[in-house]
C-alpha cells in the first residue's frame, strides 16, 4: 500500500511552480546572455524544476507492505510484455501531433 503526505507533495508543486516562474521569467523578461544561450538557461531550470516536482513529490510516499503478501490492485494498470512499449508509442504520437498545431 503507498500512503501519501499531502503537506510535502502541497511542498513539491509549490517548489515546481516557483522555479517554473524564473525560468519563464528568464527566458522573456531577463536577458541575461544571448537568446539561444538564454534559451538553454530556461530549459535547465525548468527540467530542475521537473526534477523537484519528481523527487520531492516521491519523497511524500511511505510504502508498506502486508504480511500476508497480497498487494491491492485496484488502482494498478495492467501492462503485458508490449504495454508499455506501446504506452510510450502512443504518447510519442500525441507529442509529435500537438507539436505540428501548436
Amino acid at each position: 500500500n503507498i500512503h501519501w503526505k499531502g503537506g510535502i507533495i502541497f511542498a513539491s508543486v509549490l517548489l515546481a511552480l516557483v522555479v517554473v516562474y524564473v525560468g519563464l521569467k528568464i527566458l522573456f523578461t531577463q536577458r541575461i546572455v544571448d537568446s539561444v544561450q538564454n534559451q538553454m538557461l530556461t530549459a535547465v531550470v525548468i527540467g530542475l524544476a521537473v526534477c523537484s516536482v519528481h523527487y520531492t513529490g516521491m519523497q511524500s510516499a511511505t510504502y508498506t507492505y502486508k504480511a500476508s503478501g497480497y498487494r491491492d490492485t485496484a488502482y494498478s494498470i495492467w501492462v503485458d510484455d508490449f504495454g508499455s512499449s506501446y504506452f510510450l508509442l502512443s504518447l510519442g504520437i500525441i507529442k509529435f501531433v500537438l507539436g505540428l498545431f501548436l
